[in-house]
This record gives C-alpha cells, sequence and structure tokens, in this order.
C-alpha cells in the first residue's frame, strides 16, 4: 500500500479540514513524519489507522474523542484517504461517531460513524463489507498494521517485546 492523500477535518490539533499529498513526499517509500510536542504527528497516525480500520494508532486513544475541541459544532469530523495497491487506487471517507448540530432540531445531535470504500472500479461499499474488504485487500488487522506499518510513538516497544511467535506470524503476514 502507497499512501497518496489524506484528508482530515476538525480532528485534534487540526480543527479545519487539512489536506496532505504524500506524493510530494517523493517516491522512496519511506518517509519519517517529525514535528514538535503537539503539532499533531500522532493525529496524522491516528487518522490513517482510522481510515482504514476504524481505530486509533494506538490503545490510548478512542475514536468517539477525535473530533476537535478548536472545531465548531457543525464541523463534521472525518477523515479521507487514498492509496494505491498494485497499481490500483483506492479511497476511503470514514466519520467517526460524533455530536453534531442539527440545523433542523437547533440542537447538537449524535450522528452514527460511516464508511464510504470506494474501488478502482468506483463501485462503493458501506459497512462491514467495506471493513472486511480493506483488511483483505491489505493482508493485515489492525494490530498488525499498527505494530508494523505505523510504528506509533511508543507502539514500536510493543512489537520489540511481542514474543518471537507473534513476529513470526506478523513477518509471515507481511512477507
Amino acid at each position: 500500500m502507497k499512501p497518496l492523500e489524506l484528508t482530515i477535518s476538525a480532528i485534534g490539533p487540526f480543527a479545519e479540514q487539512t489536506e496532505i499529498s504524500f506524493e510530494k513526499l517523493g517516491k522512496q517509500g519511506l518517509f519519517l513524519i517529525s514535528g514538535d510536542t503537539g503539532a499533531g504527528k500522532t493525529t496524522l497516525f491516528d487518522a490513517i489507522c482510522f481510515a482504514l480500520y476504524s481505530h486509533a494508532s494506538g490503545d490510548t486513544r478512542t475514536t468517539d474523542s477525535f473530533k476537535s475541541h478548536h472545531a465548531q459544532p457543525q464541523d463534521l469530523c472525518f477523515v479521507e484517504f487514498t492509496f494505491s495497491l498494485e497499481g490500483k487506487t483506492y479511497h476511503i471517507r470514514r466519520t467517526p461517531k460524533q455530536m453534531v448540530y442539527s440545523k433542523r432540531k437547533k440542537e447538537l445531535i449524535e450522528s452514527s460513524g460511516e464508511v464510504l470504500f470506494t474501488l478502482p472500479d468506483q463501485q462503493v461499499l458501506t459497512g462491514r463489507d467495506a471493513n472486511a474488504r480493506i483488511e483483505e485487500l491489505l493482508g493485515l488487522n489492525c494490530e498488525q498494521f499498527r505494530k508494523i506499518v505505523m510504528l506509533a510513538q511508543g507502539e514500536f516497544r510493543r512489537f520489540l517485546d511481542a514474543s518471537s511467535k507473534e513476529k513470526q506470524d506478523i513477518f509471515r503476514q507481511i512477507f
């Protein structure tokens, strides 16, 4: 999987819609996200992991706390992630469960989360079908993805501490 674009809105420190083009980072296939504490590095990892698996990149955050405290009540918290795999392009749009302002009711109401997964042939999968197809395509479940691909802050230690059997299973799945 090669990340192409990430769009996040009303998540963590990113109150406004923010777009990141990974294609502008070059073609080397490996890049580092760095910055000051609180700049949003972990939020980017959370957004990618959330788009793919509906979970944060680590165990200390939950998706129901994704919405930015700096966003307006009417702002919808969402992630869009476009990636390529074996020369084909895929697009995911996922929103977490959140409180949003209803213009009709003139109050905050709970909005259920949703996922829209657009395949290269423009077929759109939703819900469990989308989740199952994403995991099938990537060949990794969320926990494996977190340990191998993301290596989010503090999570590398967990991979190093994993049993030989767990590491063997992860590497067998990847290679």
